[in-house]
């Protein structure tokens, strides 16, 4: 019979020790269980603690019939918010990038993938900093894990698991977000996060939000837009600042301010001023078409109104895009230009435009006997003019040299003449100059007024009130209506 001396475990350095002076005799069939024990414990919370590797493991036993790899844990923080432009029907801050094609600066979502973030009730506390804890994803999967329990939650037609073994517990999760796929049984918490499946060992996190219905741009944005498109050279890029879309002319910003385009000083007096000019221009001119006792009576009307308040724009913008505030300072930025063998001035930046568009001309009157015709019956070219628009308290681009008036020679009839050109004209000799036909109008040939649109000059023909003679360089119009340009300045 052997006797086992008692050992004094607070004196003892380690495992099979002790101090000097102590007797004791130490079993080996009694330490090692012991030591195993404490390693089975270790190794159970340790499988605990990373369920995906045994719920994966398991998967890839049934297929293959081997042991299973052994996939380190993951750990991956999440962020703490998804930011983005502003809501819909607001346009982004003063400074930001321009939205991208979702409208959202949020990449474009095929559907099935996205996530949404759900309201958190108030009563819950808001997480800090939450954590995904992830060691591996069954590829081309969705997967449905409560943010509570970290429990897989079972899918339509399966039947929940019992227990949180490792069968059952994919991911511990973060609370605060919801989106079950719409063929699974939501969690009772209503915690429950929706994670597509990725290669093994890689995190998976929700990478995007839902983007909310892309709403189009205001008309304050597309025309401040068009402005810096047409004239790249003396805009700079439209942004939206101190509440409404702007572009800088040389240091000077210009609000869109409901079309008034108005510098800083004056947007609080914006009811002083009219809008600008900006309008649906069709690339045919349309059929004719007699006007109706309505249209004619809405007709008189708007003359009316004309005479008694004549319309009255700002100039400050275009004078800073035409560098041009008065007729000296005009007539300094007007440059001569032989146009079709007729002397014209005009703004000194339209010259290459204006030049190409003659060279156009003249090339299809080799071939074209109409065009030919039309150059030989021309009389007066009128460009650089410093006025205000007939019955208007507003500037014309003839001021600024950036229009062009093209008139026939006369044919004797002077009744038939002035009203053939210009609406105006034609209510002086009758009442109802809108019920002359296209026929009656002085029309250049399709093929010049085409020349002329390629290269950014409107034409007066196509207005109700009618100008037939006239040309006018607005490539933003063009812009605006989705109408090709041959060049932009």
């Amino acid at each position: 019979m052997i006797t086992q001396a008692p050992v004094n475990l607070r004196s003892a350095d380690s495992v099979g020790h002790v101090k000097a002076g102590k007797k004791f005799v130490v079993l080996p069939f009694l330490v090692l269980p012991l030591l195993a024990a404490c390693l089975h414990a270790e190794g159970n919370r340790e499988d605990e603690f990373n369920p995906v590797s045994n719920f994966q493991a398991r998967k890839d036993s049934e297929v293959s019939g081997s042991p299973p790899p052994v996939v380190p844990a993951v750990e991956l923080p999440l962020a703490d918010s998804v930011s983005g432009p502003e809501e819909s029907g607001s346009p982004p801050l003063a400074g930001t990038s321009s939205p991208s094609e979702t409208g959202y600066g949020l990449p474009a979502s095929d559907g099935p993938d996205e996530i949404s973030p759900a309201a958190v009730p108030d009563s819950d506390p808001v997480p800090v900093r939450p954590t995904v804890v992830l060691n591996t994803v069954v590829p081309d999967t969705v997967t449905t894990i409560s943010t509570e329990t970290g429990d897989r939650v079972p899918a339509a037609g399966e039947s929940a698991p019992t227990g949180t073994g490792a069968g059952n517990r994919v991911a511990a999760v973060s609370a605060g977000i919801s989106s079950p796929a719409a063929n699974q049984p939501a969690n009772p918490s209503g915690n429950n996060v929706m994670v597509r499946g990725a290669a093994e060992g890689t995190a998976v996190v929700p990478s995007t939000v839902t983007p909310p219905p892309q709403q189009p741009p205001s008309q304050g944005e597309r025309i401040m837009k068009a402005l810096a498109q047409a004239y790249p050279d003396r805009i700079g890029p439209a942004e939206f600042r101190d509440g409404d879309w702007a572009v800088s002319i040389r240091g000077t910003w210009y609000y869109y301010a409901d079309g008034r385009l108005l510098p800083q000083e004056l947007r609080s007096s914006a009811a002083d001023y009219d809008p600008q000019p900006f309008y649906n221009y069709s690339a045919e001119l349309p059929p004719w078409r007699t006007p109706t006792a309505e249209e004619s009576e809405r007709f008189r009307s708007l003359d009316r109104e004309r005479l008694q308040h004549p319309v009255k724009r700002s100039q400050h913008f275009h004078d800073a895009l035409w560098r041009a505030s008065n007729r000296n300072e005009s007539w300094d930025r007007v440059k001569s230009l032989r146009f079709l063998g007729r002397l014209v001035y005009v703004h000194y930046s339209i010259l290459e435009e204006l030049a190409l568009v003659e060279e156009r001309i003249l090339d299809l009157a080799k071939t074209n006997a109409q065009v030919q015709q039309w150059i030989d019956n021309l009389d007066v070219l009128d460009g650089w003019n410093w006025r205000n628009i007939a019955d208007s308290e507003s500037r014309s681009f003839h001021s600024y040299g950036a229009a062009l008036d093209l008139l026939p020679k006369s044919t004797g009839n002077l009744e038939t003449y002035f009203s053939s050109s210009y609406w105006l004209w034609a209510s002086r000799v009758r009442s109802d100059w809108w019920m002359v036909p296209y026929s009656q109008r002085f029309h250049p040939p399709d093929l010049v007024i085409k020349a002329f649109e390629d290269y950014g000059f409107i034409w007066g023909g196509k207005w109700t009130n009618y100008d037939t003679m006239h040309f006018e360089y607005r490539p933003e119009i063009f812009i605006l209506n989705n109408l090709p340009l041959s060049t932009l300045r």
